[in-house]
């Protein structure tokens, strides 16, 4: 073998090797430190200790809860730990990595997670994101992500081999800035839920004074945050086409419902529906009219605005 073809099989024997992205780096100190808070966060939910949780919960996570609670006309905070899932179990999970960005931090795990649902069937491997904001106190706990791979083998197999880069997204990185600290919403006449079917266009929603959505390619429903008011509900549509999209390719539905009872048998009525006109604009202000007549009859309010 010629010095230059050893030289050539050397490179593609190492760019064969090569990883495409190196792992996920872990800090043990921080791993440590979250993984206590994570825990006595933990323990305050099963415990159902309002001071603890507290104590361990990140002041902006705290108000976002609150709020996300009283819109849904619950008491605030006897509600707090009516929970249909547990805090999952961390032991027996893969930490894959942690970050640390400002005042922002992160643990990364992979594997088998359990919620401890009535189920026998044993879940996918996944991920789970656990986020944590650093106060003057130190690191609290804020949020919780669980990442279903079921639909993307390709994706399961970069996360098995450590490679999380899609976490640079913009809809997951780590600013290092925690969120300021919502303003408390009064409790609304309704609970309500919005959603939204948004193909060909980013589509940013606002409703009220509290509830803001954004949707790329996808439909989603939410609770409203800070519910709605009797009367008139203002919302705010803002389009942004998604380049080389055909106009057969591109829609959008807002749908608002009322519900009327948090027993889950109890289905959300209707109160409003849009579309945009054609031609379709960038930029909507509509009402929602909530009433006895919008109740009774949601195509009273089936709006079709012009520009």
């Amino acid at each position: 073998m010629t010095p230059r073809s050893i030289f050539i099989f050397t490179l593609l024997s190492l760019l064969a090797f090569a990883p495409l992205r190196a792992a996920e780096k872990i800090d043990a100190r921080l791993q440590m430190d979250l993984e206590r808070v994570y825990g006595a966060w933990k323990t305050s939910m099963i415990q159902k200790d309002i001071d603890a949780w507290s104590k361990h919960t990140a002041r902006a996570r705290q108000m976002q809860v609150r709020n996300l609670i009283v819109s849904q006309k619950r008491d605030w905070p006897r509600a707090l730990f009516s929970l249909a899932l547990a805090p999952p179990e961390i032991r027996g999970l893969r930490l894959a990595g942690t970050r640390e960005v400002g005042n922002q931090a992160r643990l990364i795990y992979f594997g088998t997670i359990d919620f401890h649902l009535d189920d026998p069937r044993t879940p996918p491997e996944n991920a789970l994101l656990i986020d944590f904001a650093r106060e003057t106190t130190g690191w609290k706990y804020f949020s919780s992500r669980y990442l279903n791979f079921t639909r993307d083998p390709a994706l399961t197999a970069s996360a098995k081999s450590g490679d999380f880069s899609f976490l640079d997204k913009p809809e997951f990185a780590l600013t290092g800035t925690p969120p300021a600290v919502p303003k408390p919403c009064p409790i609304p006449f309704y609970a309500g839920q919005i959603q939204v079917s948004s193909y060909g266009y980013e589509t940013r929603v606002t409703l009220g004074d509290f509830h803001e959505d954004a949707i790329s390619d996808n439909e989603t429903t939410n609770m409203i945050l800070g519910g709605l008011q009797r009367g008139n509900n203002p919302l705010k549509i803002d389009l942004t086409p998604i380049p080389g999209r055909k106009p057969e390719e591109r829609s959008v539905e807002i749908v608002v419902f009322v519900v009327i009872s948090n027993d889950t048998k109890s289905p959300a009525r209707e109160v409003f529906r849009w579309s945009p006109p054609t031609p379709v604009g960038l930029h909507y202000e509509v009402p929602v009219p909530v009433s006895a007549i919008s109740l009774a009859d949601p195509t009273k309010s089936r709006l079709i605005p012009s520009n």
